[in-house]
């Protein structure tokens, strides 16, 4: 990054593949074939449209200056205009750790409904790919013993009193692909799996939106193209227009509606009432 310019021929950058006989070897030669060829038409035409050229300095406006090359210069620029979700929300990176699930955690179904409202609380552990709504399928044991159990052994942790039942924005934290953002409600505690972001009051909609949106994820893939989502790239995303209060709110809500009533119409949700095939 010493020099002031920085080049990058887009499709044809180095890729890691396996290496094995048979087949796959004939695609890694075709492949490596198709890449010199892209490689020398970039070079004798840089306006080809996979040739990238971009003054190195731009890069330190993305925290942990990742070479973006791809990202236009706007969305680059958005990193120093925009807003953190840390101004708006709530947001621990000390999130609840029973040290035991195999005795403090159960599915929801394996308990009575009457023991529910009791010392057991809905658990946020992330899950498959899924937006706006669901995923809630655990019960964690957050009676006094138990509570005092994650304080005290050394491999777990008790999420801060402050952040106890309180709903907002969850997300999958390991993830193959693309990331996920879900409303989760009041009355639940969260694990690393699926931490929490809350207290975001009148903005909840807004940021809901923008991190479901292609934008958010052109940003986390430059931030972190890893499968583990952490709790800094998130915070480092920036959002600068407010969504329209009216459309952009109903939009929202019109997302959460369907997706609960898709969670809903499977025996795994709490509110399931009837399979949409009966």
């Amino acid at each position: 990054m010493a020099a002031k310019s920085h080049q990058q021929l887009s499709p044809y950058s180095p890729t890691l593949k396996t290496m094995a006989t048979g087949p796959t070897s004939g695609s890694l030669i075709w492949e490596q074939k198709k890449k010199k060829a892209g490689i020398l038409e970039a070079l004798a035409d840089s306006d080809c449209g996979w040739f990238y050229r971009r003054d190195a300095d731009t890069f330190k406006q993305i925290p942990g200056t990742p070479i973006a090359y791809w990202m236009p210069a706007s969305l680059v620029g958005a990193f120093n205009e925009g807003r953190s979700i840390d101004v708006d929300s709530d947001y621990t990176g000390s999130p609840n750790i029973t040290g035991d699930n195999g005795k403090y955690l159960r599915f929801h179904w394996e308990i009575a409904q009457s023991r529910k409202e009791g010392k057991w609380r809905t658990y946020s552990k992330g899950g498959e790919f899924r937006r706006w709504y669901g995923n809630l399928i655990h019960v964690v044991d957050w009676g006094n013993p138990a509570r005092q159990f994650y304080c005290n052994n050394k491999t777990s942790t008790l999420l801060p009193e402050k952040y106890w039942y309180q709903g907002g924005i969850t997300y999958t934290m390991l993830t193959s692909g693309k990331a996920c953002f879900r409303y989760i409600q009041n009355g639940c505690i969260w694990d690393k799996s699926g931490p929490v972001i809350c207290r975001l009051g009148n903005h909840f909609k807004t940021w809901l939106a923008f991190l479901n949106s292609h934008v958010a994820q052109q940003c986390l893939d430059a931030l972190n193209p890893t499968m583990n989502l952490q709790v800094k790239d998130v915070k480092s995303l920036p959002l600068l227009h407010e969504c329209d209060e009216v459309e952009g709110s109903a939009l929202v809500d019109e997302c959460v509606a369907i997706s609960k009533s898709d969670w809903d119409s499977f025996e795994t949700s709490w509110g399931f009432k009837r399979h949409p095939l009966v």
